[in-house]
């Protein structure tokens, strides 16, 4: 009996210890969350890249020395990422233009933001403006597995993000010019090596970006404040720098747009292919995209124009500005209704830059030669075809019932000069391209540092370290044999990673305290329990 009471006594005093350390245990863990949680979304609030794009063992700010091998294993290690992704591109998914189309768009909206002599291509980006929306794809958080960060953390120790930023888009630009390779073995390679500079010091915060970016419903009016009033460029270096709309589409998800600036598989191929769409095809306006009021474009309006909505063709206002101007009012989607083309005779070259087709196909008679129509009178012809354009009007614009956007003989736009030189002639383009690339990426920089010694002009692809790339395949050999896909898993929310860390070990040593506690009390409970002067049963201390 005595045993038996011994027993229930230290069961009272044990419960009595574990139910208080329980609700002990549950407080703590429930401070913790909330501690957690408060962290995490401190987290998401800082939204910079400098925050997201976490270095294992502490990133540079600045890049203090950088060679030609160096810059070829960034690249190279970009490209890895570009090359694993499926090659084959239809309207339904093409995986290697939008993350190269993405890339491109991170370093582009860094570089827009320059003004006042701050901002520009700092590292340095508001991801909480609804202009930024969808960048984290491919820059952190992993699209198909292919994420920035799986490759800057290969760097990071030496190249700072400012200059890692710039390299990417090169990298991809670069990769995705070797599918333009592939198909025509004599284009012209673009070598951006030659030009790059390094020295950029990465910006932690930019609060000052607010509003910078153009806004594409205003037209050329935001090209202009943009790109020649804050970026120093003329209208021939932002007509040209607007070609990085060559890669990529738009996803009514981030930008509220919606479409292909080309054809899906032009869309993964650094080529002149933007000009030629926008000369050798009709463009309407659509107006609400997906619904909503605030989103207007100009869609594909010829006979070639994809009925697979998956497949629509479009160009912003700030494409289409560039080269048509109309008397009726602004190239503005929203408020204009009339159809941007131009005639056959206008754009010959044009033509044979886009396989001969004109808005959507060559027309040819009976005896296999082409269809030629006159220019019609004044070049603004009435609605729906006539005007003794020879059809043309009606094959570019459909059954539209609109006007022509201004002279359809001579488009007056900005920027038409330099559409149609550069769909005339991509070398004209790529030299065009590069140059406002260089002057647009070092805005608000000094003692910036060539990496360029002189050589032959080469591939960095094919000097990357560990072998080529190559981008037309599914599979790729980079400079590390790291796998993109899990690396892009893994390190895609490298805080989100920390904070899971730091609670489970928060949670063991709480475990560990807890436990030494019952112990304790444990300890202390037994010999209160025992009176001394009652005998001990043989089995019991």
């Amino acid at each position: 009996f005595w045993c038996k009471c011994q027993a229930a006594s230290r069961a009272r005093l044990l419960y009595r210890a574990s139910h208080t350390d329980l609700v002990m245990v549950l407080g703590l863990m429930w401070w913790s969350s909330l501690c957690l949680a408060g962290l995490s979304v401190h987290a998401s609030a800082e939204a910079t890249p400098y925050d997201i794009m976490f270095c294992p063992k502490g990133g540079v700010l600045r890049t203090e020395h950088m060679t030609e091998s160096d810059y070829d294993a960034v690249v190279a290690s970009v490209a890895g990422l570009l090359g694993r992704l499926p090659s084959a591109c239809t309207v339904a998914s093409c995986p290697q233009a939008d993350w190269a189309g993405c890339v491109l768009r991170v370093a582009g909206h860094d570089l827009m933001d320059f003004g006042d002599g701050v901002g520009g291509s700092d590292g340095c980006l508001d991801l909480a403006d609804p202009d930024n929306t969808g960048l984290a794809a491919c820059m952190h958080a992993g699209e198909e597995g292919a994420s920035l960060l799986s490759a800057y953390q290969e760097h990071c120790e030496k190249i700072s993000l400012a200059d890692f930023f710039v390299v990417a888009a090169e990298a991809v630009m670069t990769a995705t010019r070797a599918n333009v390779l592939a198909a025509n073995p004599g284009a012209e390679q673009v070598i951006f090596k030659e030009r790059f500079r390094f020295g950029r010091t990465t910006r932690k915060t930019c609060s000052f970006v607010a509003g910078r970016l153009p806004d594409a419903e205003r037209g050329c009016p935001a090209v202009e404040e943009t790109f020649i009033d804050r970026l120093g460029l003329d209208w021939r270096g932002a007509t040209a720098l607007m070609g990085v709309h060559s890669l990529g589409r738009a996803h009514v998800e981030n930008s509220g747009y919606d479409g292909w600036w080309s054809d899906p598989e032009n869309s993964r191929r650094f080529n002149h292919d933007y000009y030629v769409s926008m000369l050798a095809k009709g463009w309407t306006p659509q107006r609400a995209v997906a619904g909503n009021l605030a989103k207007n474009q100009w869609e594909r309006a010829d006979a070639g124009r994809d009925r697979d909505p998956r497949g629509k063709e479009m160009m912003l206002n700030t494409d289409i500005c560039l080269a048509y101007a109309d008397d009726a009012g602004p190239m503005l989607a929203a408020s204009q209704d009339c159809c941007a083309w131009v005639t056959r005779e206008t754009i010959p070259v044009v033509i044979q830059n886009n396989n001969g087709a004109f808005c959507s196909s060559a027309r040819l008679d009976g005896a296999g030669r082409r269809l030629q129509g006159g220019p019609g009178g004044d070049g603004r012809g009435p609605r729906n075809g006539g005007g003794g354009d020879g059809g043309q009007r009606g094959q570019c614009c459909g059954d539209r019932q609109v006007e022509d956007c201004g002279n359809r003989n001579a488009p007056t736009g900005p920027g038409y000069r330099w559409v149609k030189q550069f769909a005339d002639d991509e070398s004209s383009w790529l030299a065009a391209f590069q140059a406002a690339w260089t002057k647009a990426t070092e805005n608000g920089f000094t003692n910036l540092t060539g990496v360029y010694q002189g050589r032959a002009a080469t591939n960095p692809l094919a000097e990357a370290a560990g072998g080529a790339v190559h981008v037309g395949s599914s599979t790729s050999v980079a400079g590390s044999s790291r796998d993109a896909r899990a690396s892009g898993r893994l390190r895609g929310s490298p805080l989100k990673l920390v904070l899971a860390i730091a609670g489970v070990v928060l949670g063991m040593c709480m475990c560990a305290c807890i436990c030494c506690t019952l112990w304790r009390r444990s300890k202390r409970a037994a010999p209160s329990s025992v009176d001394p002067s009652m005998p001990t049963s043989k089995g019991v201390p």
